[in-house]
């Protein structure tokens, strides 16, 4: 099953027994189909300004590995997503995530001490000390 963005344009699943739907899904709902998918996609090109993906940092949390495209949406994460410029570097994102290679393990490692290491209570706690200190 795909699910994607209502906003989003699908091609080039003709003939695969695939099921796509277009919906607007609550957060458990994001972390349940998260947690039963093998991976995420996120096809975001660059734009210009300062800009990052809040989707996939939310999405981190559910361990589930997420394969992104590479723009500047991207360019503060390094090891926690895996990320492709071209069609030949995406099939072999998907070929390493289906074969459970090593690389996968150390990606899905890297995406838990993102997410802990910016969990809300973290930030929040850095955010205390700072006003204390004024």
């Amino acid at each position: 099953m795909l699910i994607i963005s209502g906003a989003q344009r699908v091609y080039g699943f003709e003939g695969l027994n695939t099921e796509i739907r277009k919906e607007v899904l609550e957060s458990k709902e994001v972390c349940d189909y998260l947690h039963a998918a093998d991976l995420m996609v996120f096809g975001k090109r660059s734009v210009k300004g300062a800009v990052l993906s809040s989707t996939v940092r939310f999405c981190l949390g559910s361990g589930c590995p997420i394969v992104v495209r590479d723009s500047n949406f991207f360019e503060f994460m390094d090891k926690e997503v895996l990320k492709y410029r071209d069609l030949e570097e995406f099939k072999q994102k998907l070929k390493l995530i289906f074969a459970q290679d090593q690389k996968l393990k150390e990606v899905k490692e890297a995406a838990k001490r993102f997410v802990e290491k910016n969990s809300t209570e973290k930030v929040a706690k850095q955010f205390i000390q700072l006003f204390k200190s004024l």
